[in-house]
């Protein structure tokens, strides 16, 4: 009886360390749940940088594609100029000072109207050379619209010594609604050609 006593009172080791573990098990389901939600906020915000990463690597490289096609558009508009440049199918200062010019009909770059449609049946004017104000200069403008995905606004500047400049500005949507897109891109190409 005094053992039975004893056993009461005092409890043995191994009934202490199963307290113990009960005790531990009772506080730990706690922690876990924290671990738990620490991991999934981790790989959660490691998911939600690399998404960001992605979406920015397509937006730079819808950017460079938008690029490269601006670019084929002006570099075709200069290309169309420096054919019909060839062709003389531009006025001269000495040409439209004398009144000897008349513009051509069918000069033409892809799908669009003849350049010579925008003056009405008139000749281009002469402008005065923003480096030499006692010289002229003829200047001829017109869009290449190839498509509605783009478009190129050339621009051919004849100098009196003969020099002729060939601006194209390319663009990555057509030129009617250039101004409004906010995504527009722009590349222009320019030559020289004595």
């Amino acid at each position: 009886m005094a053992q039975i006593l004893e056993i009461l009172i005092y409890p043995s080791i191994s009934t202490e360390i199963e307290m113990l573990k009960f005790m531990n098990n009772k506080n730990s389901s706690g922690y876990a749940l924290l671990f738990a939600v620490l991991v999934a906020s981790i790989l959660l915000s490691a998911g939600l940088g690399i998404a960001n990463i992605i979406y920015k690597e397509l937006q730079l490289s819808s950017i460079g594609r938008e690029s490269t096609k601006a670019f084929y558009y002006a570099d075709s508009g200069a290309e169309c100029a420096i054919y019909w440049n060839g062709k003389l199918k531009f006025p001269t200062v000495s040409a439209l000072r004398v009144g000897s010019w008349s513009n051509p009909p069918g000069v033409k770059c892809a799908d669009t109207p003849d350049i010579y449609s925008s003056y009405g049946g008139s000749a281009p004017p002469l402008a005065d050379d923003p480096n030499d104000s006692t010289k002229k200069q003829a200047i001829v403008s017109f869009d290449v619209s190839q498509s509605t995905y783009g478009c190129a606004k050339v621009k051919v500047i004849k100098l009196e010594n003969g020099t002729t400049y060939i601006e194209s500005r390319g663009f990555n949507v057509d030129c009617a609604s250039s101004g409004v897109n906010l995504r527009r891109v722009e590349r222009a190409v320019r030559y020289r050609i004595n």
